[in-house]
């Protein structure tokens, strides 16, 4: 597969993952959806690819490992 053709299918299943109907919910459960790997020699840009389709998070402000919602309780 050359790169343009991985670019379009990267593109499709991200767009399917994300497609919702009509109630709002996700057209594809998330318990369905596979992960998406990317397998190549270095710098061919499979980073910058997954960047473009989809832009990595802000770090959350609660609840995750370094922002606990709640404080430990022993």
């Amino acid at each position: 597969m050359n790169i343009k053709r991985a670019k379009e299918e990267i593109e499709h299943t991200v767009k399917a993952y994300l497609a919702k109907d009509a109630l709002g919910e996700y057209a594809i459960p998330a318990i369905r959806q596979r992960p998406i790997l990317l397998m190549g020699p270095p710098g061919i840009g499979k980073t910058q690819v997954m960047e473009h389709h989809h832009p990595p998070h802000p770090p959350e402000r609660r609840g995750s490992a370094l922002y606990p919602a709640a404080p430990l309780r022993r």
